[in-house]
């Protein structure tokens, strides 16, 4: 991969990241689920498969709930927002439940906040 090519990837994945920041921001406030440090593969473009498999791989467990109109299956839990919004601005989507103490990022699964 030349040097251009490596720039253009760093800046998209600055711009993925300030796009996800940018979602936790979005509503009221949820407190974090809990969940374990470590990556483990995310991929998987199948709405959400490789999400919950990664949601379940790192202590979770999936099902669903009433977050804001823009949040997609299975947000990030870690920070503020994404789940706070009223229910007439909110719709159904999968979320991963991590254990106590443990919230879900969609990078790594259920971490230590």
């Amino acid at each position: 991969m030349g040097k251009g090519s490596q720039h253009r990837v760093g800046r998209l994945a600055a711009l993925a990241l300030v796009v996800l920041l940018g979602l936790g921001a979005a509503c009221g406030s949820d407190g974090p689920a809990p969940g374990q440090d470590g990556a483990v593969d995310a991929s998987g473009g199948d709405g959400g498969g490789g999400l919950e498999a990664l949601c379940t791989q790192t202590g979770g467990t999936a099902g669903s709930q009433l977050c804001c109109g823009s949040v997609t299956d299975f947000p990030d839990t870690c920070g503020v927002g994404n789940c706070g919004c009223s229910p007439s601005a909110s719709h159904q989507v999968q979320v991963c439940t991590c254990p106590s103490g443990k919230c879900f990022a969609p990078d790594k699964g259920c971490k230590t906040p």
